[in-house]
């Protein structure tokens, strides 16, 4: 998801160039909280999975 996030980056700022710098910068945070979200859910189930608790 990292690699994903960080493949993202230099389209952004090239975007920012075309566009509202404001709707890039807040598609973007959504980005980061949506991929960080979908991190920490799947590491708590894994977690979660490995110590055998819910």
């Amino acid at each position: 998801m990292l690699f994903a996030a960080a493949s993202y980056v230099p389209e952004a700022g090239l975007d920012s160039t075309m566009s509202a710098s404001i709707g890039t910068l807040a598609e973007s945070l959504i980005a980061a909280l949506f991929g960080a979200t979908v991190f920490w859910v799947g590491a708590r189930g894994i977690v979660a999975k490995l110590i055998g608790t819910h």
